[in-house]
Order: C-alpha cells, then structure tokens, then sequence
C-alpha cells in the first residue's frame, strides 16, 4: 500500500505471504514506512488507516512482523497495534 500527499509519498506498507517454513499459515508485514515530516495528527491518521488496511487484507489469523531489537520506536509502533513479542531471531555476521 502507497499512501500519498499531493504527489509526495507519505507512506508505505507491505503484506505478504511467507513459505510455510514454520507450518503455521500467516500473513507477514514486510515493511512499514510513515513519513515523520508528517504532523502529529496526520501519522496517528495514517497508523489508524494501516490497522484498518492490515485487518482488511489478512488471508490468515496470524499476522507476524519481524523488528530489529534496537529498533525501540517501532517496537512501541506495533505493541500500539496490538502485536506483542513472540519469539527471538538470533545472527552472526562472517567477521565475528
């Protein structure tokens, strides 16, 4: 989903359907993206929109998204939305 404001891009959500990797069918949210140039008000409309938009178009009864651990504000972003922390992901990059 592309939301925008005259011709400036304000927005963007992404939903997808994983492979069935862990045999439990979901939907993934891929991305999501708010302009923070926006007013207070106009974001808390667009996040409004997005649970809307979400909600709509799940094919599943499990919606998963993946959030970085340093990554606090959009941690807050989706504990707002209702999402709460499910399991760990542990990396290691080649250097280490």
């Amino acid at each position: 989903m592309c939301l925008k404001k005259g011709r400036r891009i304000v927005s963007l959500t992404d939903l997808c359907e994983p492979p069935d990797f862990i045999r439990c069918p979901l939907d993934w949210i891929g991305y999501i993206w708010i302009d923070s140039n926006l007013e207070k008000e106009e974001r808390m409309t667009i996040h409004k929109y997005i649970k809307w938009w979400l909600k709509k178009n799940m094919k599943h009864k499990v919606l998963r998204a993946g959030v970085y651990s340093f990554n606090i504000r959009s941690q807050k972003f989706f504990r707002k939305m209702g999402f709460k922390p499910s399991w760990i992901s542990f990396s290691k990059s080649k250097s280490i």
